[in-house]
């Protein structure tokens, strides 16, 4: 419960809210229509959506039988509805979670964002050029599906520009900005990406000097979303960490206490990043 003694939205609710809006609409229903065919009051349906509802089992089923669900889906979708630990991994696949959906749908509801990178570019900052020659040297996603991965990052990235963009706070090891993904030229136009973005209000980049004694070990992201735990994101290529824990949430706070501490201000960052940007420089 928050403050005000409504129930709090979970992740794991979030995300099924989402699923059961997105199966709606691509049934192309209306909320209001839906309630009309199950006979349920449309406020039923917005808190089922809005992950604020814990649905039952059968009130899920229902709800995507009338969809027009495939049953394997909605199978897999009662099996998500009673995972009831605050942790677990995503591999990216899966009908459910499709590409990152788990991380879109947060990124997309949250109010603020800190981003932790360690050896690369944070996704919401790259350029499509870096995007692209990361996919290609990681080798993998097959060649056939990295431009359908770039276009998935250029849209998680309008999150920054909707009319009230979450707070996000970036840390790049100086690590990340030294090392060339692609070319000289793609890192320029990369480095020089970071000073503009750096000029948003809502936008704070900060460098972690190579000679930072206590950076974390694994990067991560820590996203903050209405009447919701923060939520702690892990990535590696091919599956997500999801953490609800307070205790480690609380761990990775206490990181980025540490870093605001010991990280160069935004104003030193963005000028550190120029010169770098300017060694990429080839002409």
């Amino acid at each position: 419960m928050d403050s005000y003694g409504n129930p709090e939205v979970t992740i794991r609710g979030r995300v099924l809210g989402d699923e059961l809006r997105r199966r709606r609409e691509a049934a192309g229903l209306t909320k209001a229509e839906l309630a009309r065919q199950l006979r349920w009051l449309p406020s039923k349906v917005s808190r089922m959506e809005s992950g604020r509802r814990v649905a039952s089992e059968l009130h899920t089923a229902i709800y995507l039988a009338t969809c027009q669900t495939p049953e394997p889906d909605i199978r897999e979708a009662l099996h998500f509805l009673y995972r009831r630990d605050d942790h677990w991994l995503e591999p990216h696949a899966g009908s459910l979670s499709g590409q990152r959906r788990i991380l879109i749908t947060h990124e997309a509801a949250a109010t603020a964002i800190h981003d932790v990178q360690l050896a690369i570019i944070p996704d919401l900052l790259q350029t499509e050029d870096y995007t692209r020659a990361l996919l290609t040297s990681t080798g993998i996603h097959p060649p056939e599906s990295v431009e359908s991965h770039v276009r998935t990052v250029k849209t998680r990235q309008l999150v920054l520009h909707r009319d009230h963009p979450p707070r996000c706070t970036f840390f790049l090891h100086e690590n990340a900005l030294r090392t060339t993904v692609g070319t000289a030229e793609i890192m320029n136009e990369q480095l020089l990406h970071l000073v503009l973005t750096a000029f948003q209000p809502q936008i704070s980049i900060r460098v972690i000097p190579a000679a930072h004694a206590t950076c974390p070990a694994t990067p991560f992201r820590l996203l903050h979303c209405p009447d919701q735990q923060p939520v702690t994101h892990i990535e590696t290529g091919t599956v997500s960490l999801f953490l609800e824990n307070r205790n480690l949430t609380r761990q990775h706070r206490t990181i980025l206490d540490q870093l605001r501490t010991s990280a160069l201000d935004p104003e030193y960052s963005q000028s550190w990043i120029a010169r770098a940007a300017c060694d990429f420089d080839s002409t």
